[in-house]
């Protein structure tokens, strides 16, 4: 098993124009992990042979975030969506979210450009068979997919990271995020960035999907 760390960078947008959160995807001794480039020194999503979680990096970090109860927010076991596939993750982006740049903006990220306004960009991370194609993605999601990084991992397992555009948003999804957004208190937790985000979990798969918010 390669000990090698396989790392992607990715978000919505441009570097010079308006531009979505920039998450980190990386690979290392088997396992897959994922956080907004902001907070992954702090928490991140992993996905282990034996579950996928959303925890803290520490018990410290737990305990000055009010949580009692230890480190991990959350863990679940998705079923797969197709035969031999598991969705491990879904990033996504609606396009009334994204923003205007952060002066101290990153470096090495692969980007996908803006859709139309009413659009939305999917970020999925998704658990393929041995020997697993891009062709293949194509069949079992039903969308128009762009591969933004294939990881193997010890296994010899592809996990294969991929975006694809939505031209409408579920209408429960835009009905949540409306809600979530009637909860925002101007200048209450404010960060670097103008977002936050909406976790939440998919029914069809028991999957788990965050949702970019703006705050400005």
């Amino acid at each position: 098993m390669s000990a090698e760390k396989q790392v992607v960078r990715f978000a919505v947008g441009s570097d010079a124009g308006a531009m979505s959160t920039v998450w980190r995807c990386w690979a290392q001794r088997g396992d897959i992990y994922l956080a907004p480039r902001i907070a992954v020194r702090f928490w991140k999503f992993s996905f282990h042979r034996g579950g996928f979680r959303w925890a803290f990096a520490s018990e410290e970090d737990a305990a000055a975030a009010g949580m009692r109860s230890g480190p991990v927010m959350d863990e679940w076991v998705p079923r797969p969506f197709a035969d031999g596939w598991v969705r491990l993750f879904t990033v996504v982006v609606p396009m009334t979210e994204v923003r205007p740049p952060t002066p101290w903006g990153p470096n090495d990220v692969s980007w996908v450009a803006a859709g139309p306004s009413d659009s939305v960009v999917n970020f999925a991370l998704v658990l393929g068979p041995p020997g697993t194609s891009p062709d293949e993605i194509l069949q079992v999601t039903g969308f128009e997919t762009h591969t933004m990084h294939r990881f193997v991992l010890g296994s010899g397992r592809p996990a294969w990271l991929i975006a694809y555009l939505e031209l409408t948003m579920e209408t429960a999804k835009a009905a949540e995020i409306e809600r979530w957004r009637s909860r925002m208190v101007p200048g209450k937790n404010t960060e670097m960035v103008d977002s936050f985000w909406m976790f939440g979990v998919d029914g069809g798969d028991n999957s788990r999907f965050w949702v970019e918010l703006a705050r400005t």
